[in-house]
């Protein structure tokens, strides 16, 4: 999905990728999940395409303001209570400008 949000600097686009709840982050030996890693392929399908079609995108597609460096989330799983995910979640968000987060938080965040 792609969300759309305005702030002072404009349009923010969003590329969301949803992965069910009941899948977990990391496998045991703590590595990324292949649902994970299918999520963050998605979300870098998305930037590759639009690395080729932004004209088309903005003009004939109306996605107004939107580049091939649009932020990702993945949605996946539920909260946990180990803090074990943290460095996974944290180095993809610094490599690739995706945050993985669980519906858990996705349900606090739409509360607040």
């Amino acid at each position: 999905f792609l969300v759309l949000g305005f702030n002072s600097l404009g349009p923010q686009w969003l590329a969301v990728e949803l992965e069910a709840p009941r899948h977990a982050l990391l496998t045991k030996d703590g590595s990324l999940r292949s649902e994970v890693q299918h999520a963050i392929n998605q979300v870098q399908d998305w930037r590759e395409w639009l690395t080729q079609n932004v004209a088309y995108a903005q003009n004939e597609l109306g996605l107004y303001g939107i580049t091939n460096r649009v932020k990702g989330l993945v949605l996946i799983g539920r909260a946990e209570v180990s803090n074990d995910r943290e460095p996974a979640r944290s180095r993809v968000h610094e490599e690739s400008n995706i945050e993985i987060h669980s519906w858990d938080w996705l349900l606090r965040y739409l509360t607040v």
